[in-house]
């Protein structure tokens, strides 16, 4: 027999897990328009020019190219 404590413990715990869900879910689209953001703006401008892309900018001196 469920007593009515646990009852509500395991409700609760369901209704958790559809909140972790839904930011989950909401952090994996705001990750992907990140993504998207990036490549629009600092890539495809230069898709004709790769050779533009292979170093980073002098901005990001700091960063070393790794082999």
């Amino acid at each position: 027999m469920v007593s009515k404590s646990q009852s509500k413990d395991s409700q609760a715990s369901k209704g958790q897990g559809k909140d972790i869900a839904m930011v989950m879910s909401s952090a994996a689209k705001k990750w992907k328009d990140f993504k998207s953001t990036l490549t629009r703006q600092f890539i495809l401008p230069f898709a004709n020019e790769k050779e533009k892309l292979k170093e980073p900018s002098q901005h990001y001196n700091f960063i070393e190219k790794s082999e």
